[in-house]
């Protein structure tokens, strides 16, 4: 319970700070990188320019600034042809074409993302601006 309201609050800090700062971007660090966040621009497409990826160590908030955007989320465990895991990245990517479910991440929403889920993000047409925010889970 106190690990969700944390990413909760983290989220909503994470939102204010991109309305206060007029969501030109920001990346902000804790002294023991608990958790960082980024505003991210993308380019929607139909999935051939995005893997799916994962991490290890951290959970992933994303909250949608714009017009949204699908994401496939499947389980870890149901995939494979995985890459090597890049240790200073936290991220392994997958080529696995398995079905997914398919999460629309509207405008003002938001999703978590744990490291049992792998996720490929960026699906739709046009340009998506969000928040991600990397919370640590050891």
């Amino acid at each position: 319970m106190k690990r969700t309201l944390a990413l909760i609050l983290i989220a909503l800090t994470a939102f204010a700070a991109v309305v206060c700062w007029g969501g030109k971007g920001f990346v902000a660090h804790a002294d023991d990188p608990q958790f960082t966040a980024a505003v991210k621009v993308g380019l929607a497409s139909d999935g051939e320019l995005y893997y799916g990826d994962t991490a290890r160590l951290y959970a992933d908030i994303q909250i949608a600034l714009t017009q949204g955007e699908t994401i496939d989320v499947a389980p870890v465990a149901t995939l494979g042809d995985w890459d090597e895991y890049n240790q200073q990245s936290d991220i392994v990517f997958t080529g696995d074409t398995a079905p997914c479910v398919e999460l629309p991440l509207h405008k003002g929403t938001f999703a978590v993302f744990f490291p049992w889920d792998a996720h490929k993000p960026c699906l739709g047409e046009g340009t998506t601006k969000k928040i991600v925010v990397k919370v640590f889970m050891g």
